[in-house]
């Protein structure tokens, strides 16, 4: 399994209108962003 070295985030909703947006955060500095 590979260990994360970098924070990324990435939207994590279906494209178009919607009352929820969602946005993803993953990595060792996740918790800070």
């Amino acid at each position: 399994m590979n260990v994360p070295r970098e924070t990324i985030a990435a939207i994590a909703t279906a494209q178009g209108r919607g009352g929820v947006g969602i946005v993803r955060v993953s990595g060792p500095l996740a918790s800070k962003a």
